[in-house]
């Protein structure tokens, strides 16, 4: 099983640019960069090399790789650099510096790499909630070379924030990459929370039935900033008449078939590409408002969509929900169960019809409170003490296209982290499923919340850096 390749050899340095103690005698005084830290270097093995990324200080005119008291000079601007011929499975320290015009230096950097593997780069969106401030409640991305440690891109400030929609305020961002190429933003609008907009300072008294969307080529920024209504007056109209709020549209995500087939025909034999599903409390006709689902509107331009239908019911409330296909037969929906445990659970299906899902198991003796079996529902809950009390925001992806290996994360917000499973088959039950530790087998950006992830290529990762730094 490839974890155990990724957990030794790769945390080790592929992750953290440990910046040397040592002092460099060829630093200038009055030099640009004579006040500039050692560029941040990060790395990871690929088959007989080892590839290297870095945020240089301003000034910078060229950076100066070392190893083995061989130093290689590259151009400033280009941020990353293959070292080949190296032994797989042997680790490797290299030294890097920046210098200036002038010949002014840094003092270098020092990082440890081992060389050969397979790298597992994405990215990832979050937004943060410690305050209800536009900077916080903003899209921030970070990336991974192993799937399981991640560097925030702009030193972990936001890279996107709105500024034409209401208060500006997003949260749950997801990215999705279109059959185009290109990339799509989609978020929980949040934009009257806190503003002269709403009926109070608070976003539950006048929640919005919007979705946040904008456009991205290649993730370095975003255009077409656009706030969508989901659900139609006439429902809301009828909800206030029944004493009930607008129906909130929280966590949109996006399901597509992976070989672009419809995912959708209506009666009148529209086809659609593109569903997006959402969590709402209450029903679509506006009569009740005891129970949270999962609905679903689709579209094929993410400008236009459908009338919501219902996409799934667990017959107890539950948020988050989130898609993705083994390669083989089932659809796997992993989402927050919001009733007794506050866990995460999973249903599963052979399409991404709407209401063709069924409970499969529950994951409450991973990440949940404890409760008693029995409590009437679907699932079976374990009485068992948990790493996580609470956990929301599930999504899971497969690191390698070769092999059986899936990464389940959680937002477990009470313990302000993310929490991670492994397993080599997504049918297996929960009990099978392995929980990594965070700060040893993991690791994030300070504060980060509900979270997505799309593959990236080296290239992108390097143009991110170019344009946001670390």
């Amino acid at each position: 099983m490839r974890l155990n390749k990724i957990i030794s050899v790769l945390i080790i340095g592929t992750i953290v640019g440990l910046v040397s103690s040592c002092a460099n005698t060829d630093v200038n005084t009055g030099s640009v960069l004579e006040n500039a830290g050692a560029p941040t270097v990060l790395g990871y093995g690929v088959e007989g090399g080892i590839t290297l990324l870095w945020d240089e200080p301003a000034g910078t005119s060229s950076i100066h790789i070392g190893r083995n008291g061989n130093y290689t000079t590259v151009a400033s601007g280009l941020n990353t650099y293959t070292v080949t011929g190296l032994n797989n499975n042997k680790e490797y320290t290299f030294y890097i510096y920046a210098e200036d015009p002038s010949g002014g230096k840094t003092y270098p950097a020092t990082v440890q790499v081992t060389a050969g593997g397979t790298p597992v780069l994405r990215v990832m969106s979050y937004f943060l909630s410690s305050s209800n401030t536009v900077a916080e409640n903003s899209l921030r991305l970070c990336f991974t070379t192993d799937g399981l440690n991640w560097t925030a891109f702009n030193d972990n400030n936001a890279v996107f924030e709105l500024t034409t929609i209401g208060g500006n305020r997003i949260r749950d961002p997801y990215i999705v990459k279109k059959s185009d190429g290109t990339y799509l933003m989609i978020a929980t609008d949040w934009t009257l929370y806190g503003t002269d907009d709403a009926v109070s300072t608070s976003y539950w008294s006048n929640p919005t039935s919007c979705l946040i969307f904008a456009d991205s080529s290649d993730l370095t920024s975003f255009t077409n900033e656009r706030q969508i209504q989901m659900v139609s007056d006439s429902i809301n109209e009828t909800r206030s008449n029944n004493g009930y709020a607008k129906m909130y549209c929280w966590a949109p995500e996006v399901i597509q078939y992976d070989n672009g087939d419809t995912v959708y025909t209506d009666s009148d034999e529209s086809t659609y590409q593109y569903g997006v599903i959402w969590s709402g409390k209450g029903s679509l006709d506006g009569t009740s408002n005891s129970q949270e689902y999962t609905y679903v509107n689709y579209t094929n331009d993410f400008e236009t969509f459908t009338a919501p239908v219902e996409f799934f019911d667990a017959g107890y409330s539950q948020i988050d929900a989130s898609v993705i296909y083994d390669g083989n037969k089932y659809y796997y929906l992993f989402y927050k169960e919001e009733s007794y445990s506050w866990d995460v659970a999973v249903a599963r299906s052979t399409s991404l019809d709407p209401a063709s899902f069924s409970i499969y198991y529950d994951f409450s003796h991973l990440a949940g409170e404890s409760v008693t079996s029995g409590s009437g529902m679907n699932v079976t809950y374990n009485d068992v003490n948990t790493t996580y009390d609470q956990a929301e925001g599930p999504f899971c992806f497969k690191p390698y296209d070769d092999e059986d290996l899936w990464y389940l994360y959680a937002d477990c917000y009470n313990q302000s982290t993310f929490g991670t499973w492994t397993t080599t088959d997504l049918s297996s039950v929960p009990d099978t499923w392995t929980e990594l530790t965070v700060g040893t087998d993991t690791s994030f950006p300070d504060g980060l919340r509900h979270g997505s992830t799309v593959p990236v290529t080296n290239d992108q990762i390097v143009k991110m850096i170019q344009t946001y730094g670390l």
